[in-house]
């Protein structure tokens, strides 16, 4: 497969993300601190764009940018990107066979913590599709997922907004 020249289609430091390098199977605590490459919240529109990148997450298994959305959507977690919380989403449909959507996204938007009512309001209120099934049961995943990680100034099963899964298919 050709190498992705997209490098130049994203500015530095998301740029970085590029040839990260390969993403390790571990707890989100232990993930990289992306934030240490000076990713902030002006990068977020960013971010997103690489987290669902069709042509990256389609990339060759071998090459480093394969895993360039993996650490966007991280790097996403760790600014608490509200904004990222929808288009993410939509990978449970695109990328419904990758591994590594369906585990570490709901992680992800636990990280988000009490914006992900949008969850629960968001497009994919109903399923009327048979094959969008799967990815509503991790969308529910991922609801009760933001429930055991407590935002700023709540504890633990606490959360500000609807995100009990009501009016979700599944």
């Amino acid at each position: 497969m050709e190498e992705i020249a997209r490098t130049s289609s994203y500015p530095a430091p998301v740029d970085q993300l590029l040839t990260y390098g390969e993403a390790e199977v571990v707890e989100p605590e232990d993930w990289p601190n992306y934030l240490e490459l000076g990713l902030g919240p002006e990068h977020i529109p960013d971010l997103i764009r690489l987290a669902t990148d069709e042509q990256l997450n389609q990339a060759d298994p071998e090459s480093l940018e394969v895993w360039a959305p993996t650490h966007a959507w991280r790097a996403l977690g760790q600014l608490r990107a509200e904004a990222a919380i929808e288009p993410l989403l939509t990978l449970f449909d695109t990328l419904e066979d990758n591994e590594w959507v369906m585990e570490e996204l709901p992680e992800v938007f636990g990280m988000i913590g009490p914006y992900s009512d949008a969850l629960a309001r968001g497009p994919f209120r109903e399923c009327r599709d048979p094959e969008r099934a799967i990815g509503a049961v991790y969308r529910k995943r991922a609801r009760l997922q933001c429930l055991s990680h407590p935002g700023p100034g709540e504890t633990r099963g606490q959360r500000s907004g609807p995100v009990d899964g009501a009016g979700v298919c599944g």
